[in-house]
């Protein structure tokens, strides 16, 4: 299995990598930070899923949304929603 993730902060997504890798040892899993390393993984061959923080900096989650949809038709995107109260 293939999962890209888009997250800014590199505590969750360690957090997440390692909760992932627990599960799914053979996982290949790529992490995208900022816009530009979002565009660059849409340049390659799309992943079985995207998860996604709802928002990076400059990068709102309905724009991250389109540019999947654009680049990877079908492949299935997961938001991560956090509430603070």
């Amino acid at each position: 299995m293939h999962i890209l993730l888009i997250e800014d902060m590199d505590s969750d997504a360690e957090l997440i990598r390692l909760e992932l890798l627990g599960e799914w040892p053979s996982l290949q899993f790529d992490w995208a930070s900022t816009r530009q390393a979002v565009s660059r993984a849409l340049a390659d061959p799309p992943p079985d899923v995207v998860l996604c923080d709802s928002r990076l900096p400059g990068l709102h989650g309905a724009e991250i949304l389109d540019l999947v949809a654009a680049a990877w038709p079908g492949t299935p995107l997961v938001f991560q929603l956090v509430f603070w109260s």
